[in-house]
């Protein structure tokens, strides 16, 4: 039973970003649809969603960035309730938590090698560090001159590589949080750092930029190995092969390119495999197959080796069928067989308000069966997506600025 006390404990943490799994439990068992009223309730409460900012759960109003918390958790809650209630769908990721802090668009977020941490970057010009288990705040680095548009990690943890939107990369020791050194660029005009990658040994970068061209640095000692042609279209994403030995691109024409890393020299061109702009590039843990994510609302899933298509999936399911949105960010679960994708999704109402929703699908790269669909994810459109290594949590970033915590379903 839900009293006067637990209720405000319980919506105190959710405001403080303090959520426990048992919170959440508590949640997915008391929060209810009246279907005849059109209301929510929470065990005896009712939950009255205003058409401002407002929401009253009994005799209680909470305004504001409090309003917005609350509503979050109870709609990812209320959507977890659905799915189970449908038998027929399966339920393979739940709501967790919700990271609160940043004040803009969260443009990147990458998960620690060892499943620990989280680090997110964001036009609010913070880079952030985040504990996984038990969720909450653990840092934030030195406030940036400018919005931070990427981040990268290396696989031992050491390091942190940030790119923002004035062309600076700044290398990060992880231990210190302190910047150890900040790469020269070699055109005074560069702007705007698309994505960063690093290699599987983090010895060595890839940098790209809304100067048409790739940077391939080393990082012990730090210096410049490679700087590609200029192109004829912004490279958007990057990202290493697991043997370390090519770099792959994609651009802002639909063109994915291999380069040689050793060398810089460009072995291969897929020209305008996409109808609009390559977001993300995602390589399969046993590094044998490659998905690109497109603003032509399609993921295309290659054979690496023989550089062939295998598939075309878009975003209502089906290799075929029209989708809805462009795919911002896409990420392979370790098993080898699950895909993620995140987009801006459709316009929905909760309460009385409007919003234009983040999307998530989860497929079946090899049957080509789209097994979960969350189109109101996130109040606004995701931008990134990361998955911990050993696939238990899944970290998807939005434009409205939250960062929201997914936990692998129990089977």
């Amino acid at each position: 039973m839900i009293t006067p006390d637990t209720l405000d404990a319980l919506f105190e943490r959710i405001k403080n970003g303090q959520t426990t799994e048992a919170d959440i439990n508590t949640l997915h068992h008391w929060l209810a649809v009246d279907t005849e009223r059109r209301t929510l309730q929470l065990g005896k409460y009712n939950i009255n969603i205003g058409q401002g900012q407002d929401i009253q759960i009994g005799d209680r109003i909470y305004e504001g960035i409090d309003a917005d918390a609350i509503k979050e958790t109870l709609r990812a809650v209320l959507q977890d309730n659905q799915w189970q209630s449908e038998k027929s769908k399966q339920v393979l990721w739940q709501y967790r938590h919700t990271f609160r802090g940043h004040s803009d668009a969260i443009n990147a977020v990458v998960i620690t090698s060892n499943s620990k941490n989280l680090i997110s970057v964001s036009d609010d010009k913070t880079i952030r560090i985040w504990n996984l288990n038990p969720p909450h705040l653990h840092l934030i680095l030195p406030k940036q001159d400018e919005e931070v548009t990427c981040v990268a990690i290396t696989p031992d943890n050491k390091i942190l590589i940030s790119g923002d939107k004035e062309g600076t990369v700044k290398i990060w020791d992880l231990q210190t949080c302190k910047v150890i050194n900040t790469p020269s660029r070699p055109y005074k005009n560069t702007k705007h750092i698309h994505a960063i990658a690093v290699s599987p040994d983090s010895k060595t970068i890839a940098i790209t930029s809304s100067d048409k061209t790739i940077q391939i640095w080393s990082l012990d000692p730090v210096r410049l190995l490679h700087t590609s042609s200029r192109q004829k279209a912004e490279i958007k994403t990057v990202l290493i092969t697991s043997d370390g030995k090519e770099l792959i691109s994609g651009d802002k024409d639909g063109t994915i390119q291999i380069w040689n890393l050793l060398t810089g020299e460009l072995l291969e061109s897929l020209s305008k495999v996409h109808d609009g702009s390559i977001n993300s590039l995602a390589l399969s843990f046993d590094g044998e197959t490659l998905a690109t994510g497109s603003s032509d609302k399609t993921i295309k899933i290659w054979d690496l080796r023989s550089r062939s298509l295998r598939r075309t999936f878009n975003e209502e399911g089906g290799s075929e069928e029209e989708g809805n949105t462009a795919i911002n960010a896409i990420v392979f679960c370790p098993d080898n067989e699950i895909l993620i994708s995140g987009s801006e999704g459709g316009k929905f109402e909760f309460g009385l308000k409007l919003y234009r929703g983040g999307t998530i699908r989860v497929w079946n790269f090899k049957t080509e069966k789209l097994l979960q669909t969350r189109s109101r994810a996130h109040s606004s459109p995701i931008n990134s997506i990361a998955i911990s290594p050993d696939g238990q949590i899944l970290a998807t970033a939005s434009k409205g600025s939250t960062i929201i915590i997914w936990q692998k379903a129990k089977s």
